[in-house]
């Protein structure tokens, strides 16, 4: 599989859960997951991959200029929709091109890297809030249903799959 196409799975994932939650339960505070909310990690990462996208032009990506669009964490329609753009555009990219990263640290420096390199970082940190969000969904909405892989890196299922040929 390649990266568009495992970019694309997990944006599916996130899509599972979020026609099937209501605005409430979206935007309710979780007290075990520090309070913050399913919509907070859901704008969390879809705003990594905007950055990706809208930056790649301007060959820097900087992860901390984020807009923290809080209609993206208060609306699922809002979140739906800019993930559906999300998925066009990455048929678009190219994951050859040599881009620069921004380090936020005390430096300020800028990393070389490339766009399938920041493709991949945002497929792994999606997953992990998926992981989260699967937590979140079992606290506050045990009715949701996602699939078994939600919030499993590619790596753990395929080491599971294995295990079961071995047994």
């Amino acid at each position: 599989m390649n990266l568009i196409n495992e970019a694309q799975g997990v944006l599916e994932d996130a899509k599972q859960f979020l026609h099937q939650i209501n605005q409430q339960d979206y935007i309710k505070a979780i007290p075990q997951l520090s309070n913050s909310t399913i919509g907070q990690h859901t704008r969390h990462f879809i705003e990594f991959f905007q950055c990706l996208i809208q930056q790649v032009p301007q060959q820097q990506i900087n992860y901390c200029s984020r807009k923290r669009d809080l209609t993206i964490e208060s609306c699922t329609n809002t979140a739906l929709q800019v993930i559906n753009d999300i998925q066009k555009e990455l048929d678009h990219i190219n994951l050859d091109q040599e881009i620069h990263l921004y380090t936020n640290s005390d430096s300020e420096q800028y990393i070389k890297t490339n766009v399938a390199r920041e493709l991949h970082y945002n497929i792994e940190h999606t997953i992990h809030h998926l992981a989260i969000l699967k937590i979140g969904l079992k606290i506050q909405c045990p009715d949701i249903c996602v699939s078994k892989t939600f919030g499993v890196a590619p790596s753990t299922i395929k080491h599971l799959q294995k295990q079961l040929q071995n047994n």
